[in-house]
């Protein structure tokens, strides 16, 4: 392998792009490297220091800016950049060194992550080799590792989805959302976690799920959650509560049921918009507190919208785009 195929194999190595058999090649690669068995004649090499600054700086950037102080300070001489380089692959290396230091936080590296996200209006099923199933709500977006054989299964998200995990006592299933972790063996619950929402809610249908709180690198546990319980807890407060929940409010959204019972109507808009992918508008603002109590099930958006009318006595009108069809609907 000469420099610019190395290079080139461990920048698609940093984005997730490599497969299992190249991933294998660049770390062997790598440790010749670290036993100073360099492929490279010295033309190839060229500075070898600026070399091994190179892949030190790839190292760097793939942790967290908070990790790279207790890094920096473990691997202390220069000489210890050749080992940096091994440890790109080694991840278990890395979380050792770093956990040991008070600078890694309890979710784990991976070689390589997949990513779906839906936009507003559609939703997706992912179907893993285990035969867990998550259905990945509207405006989402899911991280999960390539591999599938690790000893913890993982996955991260943004925004909502339904999972039902396959068992599998040996392997713990952790869902990362922001800085709440929901870690099952086998149980079927809602977690909904959008960046630009205060709550965060966990909502267990069956099973056991146990839910923690990552704080500062600082890893908390804050309930062990029973069936029809639903944690709901504030970012901005910081505090945590549990009650019971109606299972269609929660969840009916994946077999396309929208429920809202005493739902501000801002609240309910903002559902509606994921869910239909048509913008819900109020131009009274002095009404978005205004609730309302309905269930949609299988209705058009047109259909929603003539029910919050009676419900609620404002009127509406439809915005159209291209080729007439309806974006916004303003209600007044």
């Amino acid at each position: 392998m000469n420099k610019k195929e190395f290079f080139e194999l461990l920048e698609r190595y940093e984005n997730g792009e490599t497969k299992p058999e190249e991933n294998e090649t660049l770390s062997k690669f790598l440790d010749s490297f670290q036993n100073g068995n360099i492929e490279w004649n010295e033309d190839e090499m060229g500075n070898q220091k600026q070399t091994e600054e190179k892949i030190f700086s790839g190292v760097m950037n793939m942790i967290g800016k908070e990790e790279q102080s207790s890094f920096r300070k473990f691997i202390g001489s220069r000489a210890m950049l050749k080992i940096a380089a091994s440890i790109v692959l080694l991840v278990s290396v890395l979380s050792g060194i770093l956990y040991l230091n008070g600078g890694f936080s309890s979710t784990s590296t991976s070689l390589a992550w997949n990513e779906k996200s839906t936009q507003i209006g559609e939703k997706s099923i992912l179907t893993f080799l285990d035969g867990t199933k998550i259905t990945l709500n509207a405006d989402s977006k899911i991280k999960y590792p390539t591999n599938s054989d690790k000893e913890l299964r993982e996955v991260y998200l943004e925004g909502e989805a339904y999972f039902d995990v396959a068992k599998d006592p040996s392997r713990p299933f952790v869902v990362y959302s922001q800085n709440i972790n929901t870690t099952v063996l086998g149980t079927s619950f809602n977690v909904q976690a959008f960046p630009d929402e205060n709550e965060i809610m966990v909502s267990l249908v069956e099973g056991n799920v146990k839910i923690s709180r990552t704080n500062k690198n600082v890893t908390e546990d804050i309930v062990l959650l029973n069936p029809d319980q639903q944690l709901i807890y504030s970012r901005k407060n910081d505090i945590s509560t549990v009650e019971k929940f109606d299972y269609q409010e929660a969840a009916g959204w994946k077999d396309n049921v929208i429920k809202f019972t005493d739902e501000p109507l801002h609240k309910a808009f903002v559902k509606l918009e994921r869910f239909y992918g048509v913008k819900f508008e109020l131009d009274n603002k002095s009404k978005a507190d205004l609730k309302i109590t309905a269930k949609f099930q299988d209705e058009s958006f047109k259909t929603v919208a003539e029910v919050i009318k009676k419900l609620t006595g404002l009127k509406y009108k439809t915005i159209t785009e291209k080729n007439n069809v309806i974006r916004k609907i303003v209600f007044y």
